[in-house]
């Protein structure tokens, strides 16, 4: 099952949901930020079902509160510092059971990407069995991959 999500509202809403629903929560994205905490898509996630995140830091765009807040309150965290090109995935992945729930499409885990950008992303929904589904675990394998531990003093 697909949902397309097209305003600012529909996918916080989305994501609200994802969390809402899930048991454990993946994430990789390309930039985050949070307005230190204010914003109303980092109020829509639970960290404590934030099993792994992969973040990337190209062109200064993640805010530092929010690495340090998924350092200390997720712990599985990587960061994307180099790549070839540029990393840039918006994944949220959700598990509960044999079932899956993933958020993709443009928006960056933002404030503009979840707010005052125009911004299309798609809610899917299925079986964990499923081919898409394996599709997109091996894509969020990859992109954990291309990322390292935060050393603290970077």
């Amino acid at each position: 099952m697909a949902r397309t999500i097209v305003t600012s509202i529909d996918a916080i809403d989305a994501l609200t949901e994802l969390f809402s629903w899930a048991d454990k929560v993946d994430l990789a994205y390309a930039w985050a930020n949070a307005a230190n905490g204010t914003a109303a898509h980092w109020k829509a996630i639970d960290l404590a079902k934030v099993r792994r995140a992969v973040i990337g830091t190209q062109f200064a765009q993640t805010e530092p509160w929010v690495l340090s807040e998924l350092h200390e309150k997720v712990g599985a965290l990587r960061i994307v510092i180099t790549s070839e090109g540029t990393f840039h995935p918006k994944l949220a992945w959700a598990e509960r059971g044999s079932r899956f729930r993933a958020l993709i499409g443009s928006s960056n885990l933002t404030v503009g990407g979840f707010g005052s950008n125009t911004e299309l992303n798609v809610l899917l929904s299925g079986k964990s069995s499923d081919p898409e589904a394996s599709a997109l675990r091996e894509f969020f394998e990859s992109a954990w991959l291309q990322g390292t531990r935060l050393d603290p003093t970077w």
